[in-house]
């Protein structure tokens, strides 16, 4: 098939809330599980020299939670934010590409937290516990100032130059510098590897994913994805799985290692 490297996002492809009793799966946290056949396929990909890359919007603490179930070599968090080499070290460059929104953890200085700053100012819920390129920000409870109008308004906010906001997961807000981004971490870490983006697959399920299922040779994905995507890979000429969950994944790695 060609394929030099696979690029998979984790949640919704990769593993699932979908904990079964007859052993079928491996507990990645309280809610979430990858199948075994999943593991044993990334296990076998990578054992015919595909590299596995994981690109998530995951924080670093959750992304613990599955390092070391999960076969894979480099992991992007925080939706291109961080990259984390095989060994769990951050790349020292990319980082110091986005410092200038972001700081220098663990100090926080920059646009991005200016900006999280006002926003909570004005009543919003943001989250960035434990996160150093991004924040979340969450619908409001009802009745709540400001309401769900506020809210749905910030995705035309004008924003601070050189930070961007994305829509997640059909109702969450996330911020992080222009500079990151899914797409940005992984072409800058393709060209560091020489590999054409052309010979890359890629799974994913949300609208996240879409920038890089837009780009890659391969694109992929489980019939439970949300059908802005699947259209897109379908419009694409890529692989669409009859199935969603444990069962579409596996189907997918099985068609990958073709």
């Amino acid at each position: 098939m060609g394929i030099r490297l696979l690029i998979s996002d984790i949640d919704g492809t990769l593993v699932h809330k979908d904990i079964r009793v007859d052993g079928s799966t491996i507990a990645c946290g309280n809610t979430r599980a990858v199948a075994t056949g999943t593991v044993a396929r990334l296990q076998a990909l990578q054992a015919s020299h595909i590299p596995v890359v994981l690109v998530t919007g995951r924080r670093t603490k959750n992304y613990r939670i599955l390092a070391n179930i999960i076969p894979h070599g480099l992991a992007i968090l925080e939706h291109g934010g961080i990259i984390l080499h095989a060994d769990g070290s951050r790349d020292v460059e990319w980082h110091s590409l986005l410092a200038p929104w972001v700081g220098s953890p663990p100090s926080r200085s920059g646009t991005l937290w200016d900006f999280e700053a006002v926003l909570r100012a004005e009543g919003f819920l943001t989250d960035s516990e434990e996160r150093d390129t991004s924040f979340r920000i969450h619908p409001p409870p009802s009745g709540s100032v400001p309401d769900n109008d506020a809210y749905q308004a910030l995705r035309q906010r004008e924003l601070p130059v050189g930070l961007t906001m994305l829509w997640t997961y059909g109702a969450t807000l996330e911020c992080f510098p222009t500079a990151s981004g899914k797409r940005n971490a992984v072409n800058f870490m393709l060209k560091r590897l020489g590999v054409n983006i052309q010979d890359v697959a890629m799974i994913g399920d949300d609208s996240n994913d879409m920038d890089l299922l837009t780009a890659v040779g391969y694109p992929c994905t489980l019939a439970s994805a949300i059908a802005e995507v699947v259209t897109l890979v379908q419009g694409r000429g890529g692989f669409v799985a009859r199935s969603g969950g444990h069962e579409g994944i596996q189907e997918i790695l099985t068609y990958l290692a073709s």
